[in-house]
């Protein structure tokens, strides 16, 4: 993985080792006694904050962070995907460099108000480089000054800490909708009728009855709407109505994000999505689907079954939905949140020499004798990959290198336990 090979890179050229980066092992030990305050660790530290840009404390130095370069890797990748107080600007969460297009962002852009200018650089930090081409500056400050204005008047905004109201209020997108205005008139509709709510889980399920009686269900191709345009339609796919409440959320400040599933038993093999709002934990709520209480909706037993789980996330988290039928976007895996887990260790080789950077796939056996595909990542300079599995699944499938060929295994993934799978190219 790209992380991995920048650390073992800096490891070679700071400690001048005589091996190859590729040469050196993810777990083997690294440094043989060598001391947290030596100029080789400063050297180190200093090469990793400015190939990643991000910020190593002091306090953060520990015996531990040094023990082998998955240790590394793994702080590096826990430093990117952490809060933007915690992050450099002209980062993404996979190590790549990108620079935030200054000298092409229109005047309006500076004159956001100053209180307000960390939350406009978190937008441009995340926003896609492509969208920078199309956006409208003056949607972008709408945004970002309604966000502050919703977190102003509403009674729990005061609770809500800069990392959420970043992560999960300001945000303009849920997923690949079209850019648009919706927040400022969201905001003048559902104010008046959550503005005296205390709790925003309370609030959030008033905003889903009020969503409920502007937009239903109905079964039409995937098209990613934007939240206006499936109130002017009255309608919507699980999709559209989850980036409907998501934004009608956010525009009175409730901190929420649309979650996905791949597969889970429907009766008709689909994937769902649905949305979660904060308060002290997620909390879950059927789209436009409004219930009593949180965390029940009419697929509560469903996704107990469920093979994957991820939310959604503007902001890098260094995973990718990694689905060919999706949309790139950012997402946490949360299928342990939702049913039992277990662990699935690949090892992929070829004439007993491990294969980096090899594609496995994961997939679940549909009523309708077809695969679908829920997960698949990349192995490491090893040619190991491993992952959560929801482990009320009968059978998955694991395939290596090409979809295509369907040449793989089926195995079953165990509650709490870990199944290896060696597959030989």
């Amino acid at each position: 993985m790209e992380v991995e090979r920048k650390i073992k890179e800096l490891l070679v050229r700071v400690l001048h080792l005589n091996v190859a980066p590729s040469e050196l092992g993810d777990h083997e030990p690294l440094f043989d006694g060598l001391g947290l305050d030596s100029l080789a660790t400063l050297e180190l530290i200093a090469g990793i904050e400015e190939e990643f840009g991000i910020r190593v404390e002091d306090e953060e130095l520990t015996v531990e962070l040094f023990e082998s370069v998955a240790s590394l890797s793994k702080f590096v990748r826990n430093k990117l995907g952490i809060g933007v107080g915690d992050m450099k600007k002209g980062v993404k969460a996979t190590g790549e460099k990108v620079k935030r297009p200054d000298s092409d962002l229109p005047e309006v852009f500076r004159t956001v108000r100053p209180e307000h200018q960390r939350a406009l650089d978190f937008l441009a930090l995340w926003t896609p480089p492509e969208d920078f081409k199309s956006l409208d500056a003056e949607v972008l400050i709408e945004h970002v000054e309604y966000s502050y204005i919703a977190r102003g008047t509403v009674p729990w905004g005061g609770r809500i800490g800069e990392e959420l109201f970043f992560g999960y209020v300001l945000p303009y997108r849920t997923w690949a909708e079209p850019i648009g205005r919706w927040r400022k008139l969201l905001y003048s509709e559902l104010y008046p009728l959550v503005g005296r709510l205390a709790d925003p889980v309370e609030a959030a399920m008033e905003v889903n009855r009020w969503a409920a009686g502007k937009a239903h269900f109905k079964d039409i191709p995937v098209t990613y709407k934007s939240p206006l345009r499936t109130i002017a339609d009255g309608c919507g796919d699980r999709i559209d109505l989850s980036i409907f409440l998501v934004a009608a959320c956010r525009s009175v400040g409730i901190p929420a994000r649309g979650v996905f599933s791949p597969w889970m038993p429907l009766g008709h093999d689909g994937t769902h999505m649905w949305t979660e709002v904060w308060e002290g934990k997620w909390y879950y709520l059927g789209s436009c689907e409004p219930e009593r209480a949180p965390d029940r909706a009419w697929f509560s037993m469903h996704i107990k079954r469920a093979a994957k789980v991820y939310a959604l996330s503007f902001r890098g988290t260094g995973s990718m939905l990694g689905l060919r039928y999706c949309p790139d976007v950012w997402v946490e895996d949360v299928t342990d949140r939702y049913t039992t887990v277990g662990t699935l260790r690949v090892k992929v080789t070829a004439d007993g020499i491990p294969i980096p950077e090899c594609s496995i796939y994961v997939l679940v056996p549909s009523s309708k004798n077809e695969l679908v595909l829920v997960a698949s990542l990349e192995t490491d300079v090893d040619g190991l990959v491993e992952m959560k599995l929801g482990s009320q699944v009968e059978v998955y499938f694991i395939c290596a290198g090409d979809l295509r060929k369907n040449c793989g295994q089926f195995v079953h993934i165990d509650t709490g336990r870990t199944k290896e799978v060696h597959l030989k190219m």
